[in-house]
């Protein structure tokens, strides 16, 4: 993931929105997060797995998904060490598994 500066990232925060969704009317600053929240309301999905024939919104969750095909876990548990294709599925595991831990962890740093 590339890191945008924060002042870069938060630009378009209190802009009037220019791009209206054409469905619901949500407004967006970017016409790309308006074309990616449109598709939504009509489950458009144009990016497709070469594998498994999967379709996807966007095209990062189409590359997070490639990672099941190819047995990359780029993502690990500094707990118990298991490997994970996805951020949020480590995010999940910690969240379930790994909880107390975690916590106890957070209370010595007091």
């Amino acid at each position: 993931m590339v890191k945008v500066p924060l002042r870069r990232r938060n630009q378009h925060r209190g802009a009037a929105p220019t791009y209206l969704c054409s469905h619901c009317g949500r407004g967006f600053t970017k016409a790309y997060n308006r074309t990616i929240h449109e598709r939504t309301h009509t489950d458009e999905r144009p990016f497709e797995c070469t594998v498994c024939s999967r379709r996807f919104r966007r095209k990062d969750h189409l590359r997070d998904h490639s990672y099941t095909h190819l047995l990359k876990k780029p993502f690990s548990c500094t707990i118990c060490n298991r490997g994970f294709c996805q951020a949020r599925s480590l995010e999940n595991h910690k969240k379930n598994n790994h909880s107390d831990q975690i916590m106890d962890i957070l209370s010595l740093n007091r």
